[in-house]
């Protein structure tokens, strides 16, 4: 992994000079920033999937081509971190750049309200 960081710093050194600080401290500091990422203690922990891309995703739709439900599969990788590891995997891992620009705040709310809402149900 740290080796696709190093090639990624290559690229922007030749082709984007001015962009290289963004990426020199991940490279420098590899293992601090792979630890921080893969064990998250912050208050806002869950149990995460680990490996939220579309293969490990299975949907149902009703017969008017409604989404009715998603499954996730592959579960090996779950742990405790942030839900947001999940949330940008999936995106970052299988969204096009049309999705993405319609990506925006009022996706990530529905996102977090309906963790917080299933949160409080798993409490209860």
């Amino acid at each position: 992994m740290q080796e696709n960081f190093k090639s990624a710093l290559d690229y922007v050194n030749e082709n984007s000079k001015h962009n290289v600080w963004k990426i020199q401290p991940l490279v420098d500091d590899f293992d601090n920033y792979k630890s921080r990422g893969f064990n998250y203690t912050g208050k806002y922990a869950a149990w995460t999937h680990g490996d939220c891309w579309s293969n490990n995703l299975m949907f149902k739709y009703r017969a008017n081509g409604e989404l009715e439900y998603i499954k996730l599969l592959d579960h090996q990788l779950g742990r405790d971190s942030t839900p947001v590891h999940d949330l940008s995997y999936l995106f970052y891992s299988g969204a096009s750049k049309a999705e993405f620009d319609k990506l925006d705040y009022y996706t990530i709310r529905v996102f977090q309200n309906s963790l917080g809402e299933k949160q409080q149900n798993v409490i209860k």
